[in-house]
């Protein structure tokens, strides 16, 4: 992944919206039009920061499609991307200030690790679960630790009391960049999710998910 470039990029794009599926609408999720597919399509490249990070969100592609519908069943509105416009749906890379801490946004990834054992790495106040909104779904695929010696060792993404998915992180055997990936974990909209990390050292660490968010156009800020 890491000798892909910018024209690989959109050549697998190209090829793949040369003929895109539609989705008809089920109970829980609307349809989606191969125009819509288009649109994800091109975004997840937009919004890629690498071919690294691009190639883990290709290949939950599917899981964003399902992200998307569910959020549409919710506001009725189509999904645009770089052109949606107030309630229209775009998605957009999972950014710092997207990410609360005991309820407070985050300014940067990087962190002082000061105790080893496990830690919150999304959470409301007090250590709670954070809640999305109803117009609202994420999708989470892949971690990175970009620093030269990472020291988180694994995550877990919880929902509610029944549901833990536990992603560890082995990021000394990543070559040529530290990313992990795996299966997606789809947020849904009113959805309450806790992320935790566990730390095997002390020192500055980099830890950050690879994913999406799903929302309407007026809800992204800078």
């Amino acid at each position: 992944m890491a000798d892909m470039t910018l024209m690989d990029i959109n050549s697998i794009v190209d090829a793949e919206n040369a003929n895109p599926p539609s989705f008809s609408e089920t109970e829980k999720m609307a349809s989606l039009s191969a125009e819509e597919v288009v649109a994800i399509n091109k975004r997840i490249a937009e919004v890629a920061e690498n071919p690294d990070v691009f190639g883990v969100l290709w290949n939950a592609r599917q899981a964003i499609y399902n992200a998307v519908r569910i959020v549409k069943k919710n506001v009725h509105q189509d999904f645009k991307g770089f052109e949606a416009e107030g309630d229209e749906l775009d998605l957009i890379i999972i950014r710092p200030q997207d990410v609360l801490r005991d309820g407070t946004a985050l300014e940067t990834f990087t962190t002082s690790v000061s105790a080893t054992g496990v830690s919150d790495f999304e959470s409301d106040t007090g250590g709670a679960e954070v809640t999305l909104s109803e117009e609202e779904a994420r999708v989470y695929c892949g971690w990175i630790d970009p620093v030269d010696s990472p020291k988180s060792i694994g995550v877990m993404i919880q929902k509610g009391r029944s549901q833990s998915y536990i992603i560890p992180t082995p990021f000394k055997m990543c070559k040529d960049y530290p990313v992990i990936q795996h299966v997606p974990v789809i947020i849904k909209p009113k959805d309450s999710y806790k992320i935790q990390v566990r730390y095997n050292a002390i020192g500055t660490d980099a830890l950050e998910p690879v994913g999406v968010r799903i929302v309407q156009a007026k809800s992204l800020n800078l």
